[in-house]
């Protein structure tokens, strides 16, 4: 072939060309095959290494197991360490699932295939799971011969199913699988049956559809469905019936169906929120129903003073109809006069320094009258304690005030014709003991008389003719006389007298003063007065009243009684509908009285 010269090549060589090519390539493709079976082999004992894959082969006539590396390092054993028969394997298995495996290898045996799952002890005492196929093959009288297969590390598989049913067993939710073709549960967890009171075998042979209230069953077929179809319900709430009967409510996170018909549901027990929200509601209607058919007006105002809600009350009142109302603020409707007064309230009150507030004031209507409103608000704060907006109840007291007027114009009037009559009676008094020798006396005493009646008047006139109160009345009396305030003590609780009590024991006070001027404590410098009284609460309230004088000259009893000793014991007495009594005692006269009152008279302190 490398001559220079073409020659003619005979048939033998070109026989013998061909066969050595031939051997050149045969040798060729056999190194290309043993690289080709190196890298080949190089790919799955990495792929092993990756996979956690071990193989064996078990030679089960004569009790010979090979494990490759893999399946060595696997069950954390040094590289051709392992003994390499069965009893090995089962020393490398764990005590609790070496039964189970064992029974797993006994029916391979017979079967043919194997796969199985148990646990594994590591010489440095860890735990792992394995995952077991391999195949038996059987001589030609069907007896097992060899047995190869390959072992898979699951251990994080199984901890992960561990979570998961761990999760699955302790979690509050309601956890479990059901079945779209029948409607059967085919998994429930404890929160499940113990929210519905059943037991967990009980559940499982009832359909679905059987604890389903009734109201709720088209909705839950719908359901059924549409999971069918290959649809997930997002959510959606039904009433499950528990064991007792009752229904709670539960709100539903499903998947769509498996290839098998199987769901995977997550129910929660939302029975609380959907009662608080019923309650909720109703008291909602409760309000809005009271709100809008109270007999006052009600609002609700912001920080601003602009009305955020108001009642038809309040509309009837201020003459607006409601989007008008909406659109101003209370700012808009008030009497200048007022204004001042109103937001030197309303202002720290939103700014969080008040809780709320009372006052009168005026509004102008819609058409420009004015109208008088008792306004009561209450400042409603959010949960930062921020003030957020105020309820205010608004009564039109136009009518009321009107008849105030009235009345003191009234009364005014009255005290005007007494204060006459008394200055007519005085006049005529004067005329009449002009001419009698004993007049000058009569008329002094007389008139003193009148003057304590115009003085209990006075007192009257300023609480409208309504009441007085008893220590008032007391000091009065002494005051109308010149008795400086050192020379008597009034003590007792707070006693007020209706009007004709009043005048009543004014008088009596008097008549007691002018005799203690004239012969008892008061004559004096060194005498004093101490009027004490009680009131007694049950079963009706009554009055104890003791004047006691002390310090004066010896007191000696008179041969007869004069006007005042007479009007006190009799007239006062038949007046009051109680007693009265004057005690002539050497060491200064004593007077008590005692005498019922009206429970709207008595406020004892």
């Amino acid at each position: 072939a490398f001559c220079d010269k073409p020659r003619v090549w005979r048939p033998d060589e070109i026989s013998l060309v061909m066969e050595v090519a031939e051997r050149v390539w045969t040798v060729l493709r056999r190194v290309q095959a043993d690289e080709a079976l190196h890298r080949s082999e190089e790919r799955l004992r990495i792929a092993q290494e990756v996979a956690a894959l071990g193989t064996f082969e078990w030679d089960i006539v004569n009790n010979i197991n090979i494990w490759s590396p893999e399946i060595e390092r696997l069950y954390g054993l040094e590289k051709g360490s392992f003994p390499g028969t069965y009893e090995a394997w089962c020393q490398c298995v764990h005590p609790d699932d070496l039964p189970l495996a064992e029974e797993h290898v006994r029916i391979a045996l017979e079967t043919g295939d194997f796969e199985a799952e148990w646990r594994i002890v590591r010489p440095n005492g860890e735990i792992a799971w394995i995952l077991a196929r391999a195949i038996v093959d059987k001589d030609e009288f069907g007896e097992p011969q060899r047995m190869t297969g390959a072992n898979f590390d699951i251990t994080q598989r199984k901890q992960a199913e561990f979570e998961r049913d761990r999760y699955f067993e302790l979690s509050i939710d309601c956890l479990a699988v059901a079945s779209v073709h029948d409607g059967l549960w085919k998994r429930l967890n404890p929160a499940f049956t113990r929210i519905l009171g059943w037991e967990r075998d009980e559940l499982l042979a009832k359909p679905y559809f059987d604890i389903v209230h009734p109201a709720d069953l088209e909705c839950a077929e719908a359901a059924a469905e549409a999971l069918a179809r290959g649809e997930a319900m997002a959510e959606f709430e039904q009433r499950i019936r528990c064991k007792d009967g009752s229904f709670r409510w539960i709100s539903w996170n499903t998947t769509s169906a498996t290839a098998d018909g199987l769901i995977y549901c997550v129910g929660r027990d939302v029975t609380e929120s959907r009662k608080a929200e019923l309650a909720l509601r109703a008291s909602e209607a409760r309000f809005r129903a009271t709100f809008e058919n109270a007999a006052v007006g009600m609002a609700h105002v912001a920080v601003d003073g602009t009305w955020l809600l108001v009642n038809n009350r309040f509309c009837q009142i201020t003459g607006y109809d409601r989007d008008e109302l909406l659109s101003l603020s209370f700012q808009d409707l008030i009497h200048p006069d007022d204004l001042a007064e109103d937001l030197a309230k309303f202002e720290p009150m939103m700014r969080g320094e008040l809780d709320g507030y009372r006052m009168e004031k005026r509004y102008f209507r819609k058409d420009g009258t004015q109208i008088w409103v008792n306004l009561t608000t209450a400042l409603q704060r959010v949960s930062g304690n921020a003030p957020l907006y105020c309820i205010s109840v608004v009564e039109d007291i136009t009518e009321r005030k009107r008849a105030e007027e009235l009345r003191e114009l009234l009364v005014d009037e009255l005290n005007h014709w007494v204060k006459n009559t008394l200055a007519i009676v005085q006049s005529l008094a004067h005329q009449t003991f002009r001419d009698n020798g004993r007049s000058a006396d009569a008329r002094a005493a007389f008139e003193g008389r009148l003057r304590a009646l115009a003085a209990t008047h006075n007192l009257l006139m300023r609480e409208h003719w309504q009441k007085a109160s008893l220590g008032e009345l007391a000091m009065d009396a002494l005051a109308s006389l010149g008795v400086e305030g050192q020379r008597y003590s009034c003590k007792g609780p707070n006693a007020i007298l209706e009007p004709k009590q009043a005048v009543t024991v004014a008088m009596a006070l008097h008549e007691l003063a002018t005799n203690a001027l004239k012969y008892g404590a008061l004559r004096n410098d060194g005498g004093s007065i101490a009027i004490d009284w009680s009131i007694s609460k049950a079963p009706k309230p009554r009055l104890r009243l003791t004047w006691q004088e002390r310090g004066g000259p010896k007191v000696v009893a008179p041969a007869c009684r004069g006007f005042g000793s007479i009007m006190i014991e009799k007239a006062l007495a038949a007046e009051l509908g109680g007693t009265a009594h004057i005690d002539f005692d050497a060491e200064g006269v004593v007077c008590t009285i005692d005498a019922p009152l009206p429970k709207t008279a008595a406020q004892p302190a």
